[in-house]
């Protein structure tokens, strides 16, 4: 085997082929060596040009999407807020004493948003009569924001809200008829209630449960030293009407206590009503 293998290469024309033979063989070897690491590299490439793939057409579906509600919602952008609250507020119920027994916890509302602003718009339902405008109206912007303005009004009340927005605690400054009445200050599950000198007149106290669907979450609540009854925690807020719950499903907002509730406690209850329309917009529009 020797004395071939010497034969192969002796001469100057059988070195010269047998140094090419072994340099080809080299090379080959170098190629076949460097194979896994050119699969590895092209599967690699193969994977994150699908990754890349996903990402785009996940990108195209949330900026195609929003572009469209964009378009449908500019003329919400675009509304006057007087215009909105003079044509809805006549069409509301009208204030009574027995109103907050018939407030229902579904909102139904409209909204518009674009790269700058959002807005919502929205009203109450009444549980006896869902199928009428409501009790309250409502319009809110910049609810992604850190800073919103909701304006609230019923057939008789006008409240206005400054919302700076930590969520889950929030600080709300509050007029009534364009005259500062308070604030209300929510860390976490307690809300405190502030007079217009900063004093504290009352809170509003939601126990921890975990509840799904339209189940109520009711929330103590507690003004000038007394218990006038609880608030549901638990709204729901339909967009465009575009499901509605049945009748007998409708949860009360309020379970009052049985005795008269004066002017200043309605506003305050209004107040408190008025935060959670605001929680509730914008828990829904992150989900939106």
């Amino acid at each position: 085997m020797s004395l071939l293998q010497g034969s192969r290469c002796q001469g100057p024309k059988k070195r010269y082929t047998c140094h090419h033979e072994d340099e080809w063989s080299s090379k080959k070897m170098g190629v076949i060596d460097m194979f896994p690491i050119f699969l590895f590299c092209g599967f690699g490439f193969l994977l994150f040009a699908f990754v890349i793939g996903l990402f785009l057409l996940q990108a195209g579906v949330m900026i195609g999407i929003p572009l469209s509600i964009v378009r449908r919602g500019q003329p919400i952008l675009e509304m006057d807020p007087e215009d909105f609250f003079a044509e809805t507020v006549p069409e509301l119920l009208r204030w009574n004493a027995d109103a907050f027994d018939d407030f229902s916890s579904l909102l139904v509302s409209r909204y518009g948003t674009n790269l700058k602003r959002s807005r919502i718009i929205g009203t109450l339902k009444s549980l006896r009569d869902p199928e009428a405008t409501g009790w309250l109206a409502f319009d809110l912007t910049n609810a992604w924001l850190t800073k919103s303005k909701l304006r609230l009004r019923t057939s008789e009340h006008d409240l206005e809200y400054s919302i700076h927005n930590g969520f889950p605690n929030i600080e709300v400054e509050l007029s009534a008829h364009q005259k500062p009445i308070g604030r209300l200050q929510k860390k976490m599950f307690l809300t405190t209630i502030f007079d217009v000198d900063n004093r504290e007149i009352g809170t509003y106290h939601i126990p921890f449960q975990i509840r799904f669907g339209m189940k109520p979450r009711y929330g103590e609540i507690r003004l000038y030293g007394r218990n006038v009854g609880a608030l549901n925690a638990n709204f729901f807020n339909i967009y465009r009407n575009f499901w509605m719950p049945s009748k007998s499903s409708l949860k009360s907002a309020f379970q009052l206590k049985p005795f008269a509730i004066s002017k200043d406690e309605e506003v305050w209850l209004l107040s408190l009503l008025g935060m959670l329309v605001f929680l509730t917009v914008y828990q829904s529009l992150r989900r939106w």
